[in-house]
């Protein structure tokens, strides 16, 4: 039996991975090469890996972006995406909240009133 072609998005987030780990490993060589060893090289060329990434690489995350937005406009329409349960849920908690607030009033009126002796 054929299967469907995957519609996801998975080519954009691959290469935007790939490439934010090549710039951080390009980073953490040029800090290896200038004499940063250790933890201060990991953690400065995240950093500036981080940085380098997020004005070189603009076009790749928009893409994932709009990747992740097609793949979650496709999945709402369908059935069993969890917005009926949490739905359900929803008035499961509104019902809850209801009747504890009516028995809250109930126990209220019913209690007696203590200040003047119980009378």
């Amino acid at each position: 039996m054929p299967t469907a072609p995957y519609p996801g998005g998975v080519r954009p987030i691959a290469v935007y991975s790939a490439l934010r780990l090549g710039l951080f490993a390009a980073t953490l060589a040029l800090l290896f090469a200038l004499g940063a060893r250790g933890l201060l090289a990991v953690l400065g060329a995240a950093l500036v890996s981080m940085a380098l990434s997020f004005v070189v690489l603009r076009r790749q995350r928009r893409s994932v972006a709009l990747a992740w937005l097609a793949s979650r406009e496709r999945r709402a329409g369908r059935p069993g995406t969890g917005e009926a349960d949490a739905a359900a849920e929803d008035a499961a908690v509104d019902a809850a909240e209801i009747a504890a607030a009516a028995e809250r009033r109930t126990a209220h009126r019913a209690a007696p009133d203590l200040r003047d002796g119980g009378r």
